[in-house]
């Protein structure tokens, strides 16, 4: 089972009916590419053209594409790989794409290198519109630096005329909108997520897994997020090939859209469109990472999503949900710990249960709520029970400083006791009294016969320096003098 097949939950839609058995997928899905393998088993070629330009003299020439015409086979391998993430067969053999044996219709509008010219795309996208009473769905996996009006308004037209066109993103990681054709408002753009093993939750041990791919194309002119790293397709020859790019992104939704319209064969691009973007996982990527720290224009896009098993009933599928039994339609995760608010008993992830926290008053969001360094967990669990709080035995996780002796539960060696600067016997343990004891204990520190312990630099450390020395004996000595 190809991942971006099974990551988008096509491998589970009714619609499509993966089940080893060759049922097909009644719509037809256009793919202006390189070609594809005329002839490749797993795939469900209906008609095919090659689109070129004849020269018929040095200045006239016709553009045209001719059905029919041998050449529209795949010699690059783009095409036939494309063809099949949409639509290969449902059978025991190679790959399965998202809407299996859908009809395949190979317009060849690159060449056997991956090029095209102007004229050769608006012939290719002329043809699919001369035939829209057939074609339901168009592929383009291509782009091109700047504008193009007249492709614009040629796939305008195309739409016009009834069909759904899917655009890849891009590859260079730059905004849609300084490419061609992505980004065209009436047609779905697609960029792409890198996922690794066909389930969420960054789990496949690659650390981009579930998250924006790093060469995707982005910005507002973006409809839709699908698979598009290490995706195993059909390849020329009638074997397999893996590729990686919104080229492959793309034909998922070419592919979902086909579904769509299998069911729906009179609804409009603009309905398809519509119905497409609210089949989706709204928060696909692992710790929110299709934001600003990977896309860079801080746009989370939604994840094509198929027909599924959605047990709350939040609108997310089951098999994605981070509370897949408890209500949750934003997916909130505030510890990111890949477990919902909705159903996770400890949100902020600091060892404390949600209920713990709110019946001693800590804030459930924050890992150190009185924020003096020193965990709401660590200061609950000062006598080894972290279960409850016991005044007295625990630090204070709503005080700074629990004993009240001015010095913080984050550097008191003695935090539940008053510690008193001077007091210095009995070693080990001060009784909180300063007097001639403490100044002999004192001095024995000043001539080194004596190592203080951490409570002892705490409290013979007069001068807040560091260390014990002259000077705080002699400021000890004031003070035990004093009346």
């Amino acid at each position: 089972m190809p991942t971006g097949v099974n990551r988008i939950n096509a491998d589970v839609d009714p619609i499509a009916n993966i089940d080893g058995i060759d049922d097909r997928v009644n719509a037809d899905i256009a793919i202006l590419d390189t070609g594809i393998d005329l002839d490749h088993p797993d795939l469900n070629v209906f008609k095919y053209a090659y689109c070129s330009t004849t020269s018929n003299g040095p200045f006239n020439s016709t553009t045209e594409c001719v059905e029919g015409d041998a050449n529209a086979n795949d010699v690059h391998s783009h095409g036939t790989h494309v063809a099949g993430i949409s639509a290969a067969l449902d059978n025991t053999s190679g790959v399965v794409g998202v809407a299996p044996g859908a009809r395949l219709w190979a317009v060849k509008i690159l060449d056997d290198e991956g090029n095209g010219t102007g004229s050769i795309i608006l012939a290719g996208v002329d043809y699919v519109t001369e035939n829209a009473n057939e074609i339901e769905i168009a592929n383009m996996s291509l782009v091109g630096d700047g504008e193009f009006q007249a492709l614009d308004d040629a796939i305008d037209t195309a739409i016009d005329a009834g069909v759904v066109f899917i655009l890849a993103a891009g590859n260079d990681s730059i905004d849609v909108a300084d490419v061609f054709p992505a980004g065209h408002p009436n047609s779905i753009t697609v960029s792409a997520l890198a996922d690794y093993d066909g389930i969420a939750g960054g789990l496949s041990g690659d650390g981009e897994d579930d998250k924006f791919a790093y060469f995707s194309n982005y910005g507002a002119g973006v409809d839709i997020m699908a698979p598009g790293r290490n995706i195993i397709s059909t390849g020329p020859g009638g074997g397999t090939r893996t590729k990686s790019g919104t080229s492959m992104s793309a034909p998922h939704i070419a592919g979902a859209a086909a579904l769509y319209m299998s069911q729906n064969p009179t609804a409009s691009p603009a309905a398809v469109k519509a119905a497409l973007l609210t089949t989706v996982d709204p928060s696909p990527c692992v710790n929110d990472n299709c934001g600003a720290s990977q896309d860079p224009d801080g746009i989370q896009e939604p994840l094509i999503l198929l027909s599924c098993y959605d047990e709350d009933g939040d609108g997310v599928c089951t098999d994605v949900d981070n509370c897949p039994v408890d209500f949750n339609m934003l997916q909130t995760d505030t510890d990111f710990d890949l477990v919902g608010n909705a159903c996770d008993n400890d949100d902020d992830n600091d060892g404390l249960v949600d209920t713990l926290e709110d019946s001693i008053g800590t804030d459930q969001l924050l890992v150190d709520t009185d924020g003096d360094g020193v965990s709401d967990y660590d200061e609950v669990n000062y006598d080894g029970d972290a279960s409850a709080y016991t005044a007295g035995a625990d630090l204070n996780p709503l005080s700074v400083d629990t004993d009240g002796d001015s010095v913080s539960d984050a550097v008191d060696v003695q935090p539940l006791t008053v510690n008193v600067l001077g007091d210095l016997a009995p070693l080990g343990s001060p009784d909180g009294v300063v007097n001639a004891a403490d100044y002999l204990i004192q001095i024995r520190f000043v001539q080194g016969e004596l190592a203080p312990s951490a409570i002892e630099i705490q409290n013979g450390d007069l001068y807040s320096d560091g260390v014990i020395n002259i000077s705080d004996l002699l400021l000890l000595n004031q003070l035990i003098m004093a009346p």
